[in-house]
């Protein structure tokens, strides 16, 4: 586990929480967000950092709420 990592190509933002394989590679992104925050104003973000790192799997949550993505599956996140 890596916080606060950095993503894409000019490593411009930073996921809170990348998963890594043995290989030191991401597999999976977690966003957090405040308890009682809009969690839903927060998809993009966190599907374009999945999309800029090529992960299977990413995660946006206030820690009570949890919202898993595939965002390489097609189709509309929802």
């Amino acid at each position: 586990m890596i916080p606060e990592y950095a993503v894409g190509v000019r490593k411009s933002g930073k996921v809170d929480l990348a998963l890594l394989s043995p290989a030191s590679s991401p597999v999976a992104l977690i966003e957090a967000k405040a308890v009682g925050a809009r969690i839903e104003d927060h998809v993009d973000q966190v599907l374009e950092y999945a999309f800029k790192e090529g992960v299977d799997l990413c995660v946006l949550t206030t820690g009570i709420i949890w919202w898993l993505y595939l965002p390489r599956e097609r189709g509309r996140p929802e």
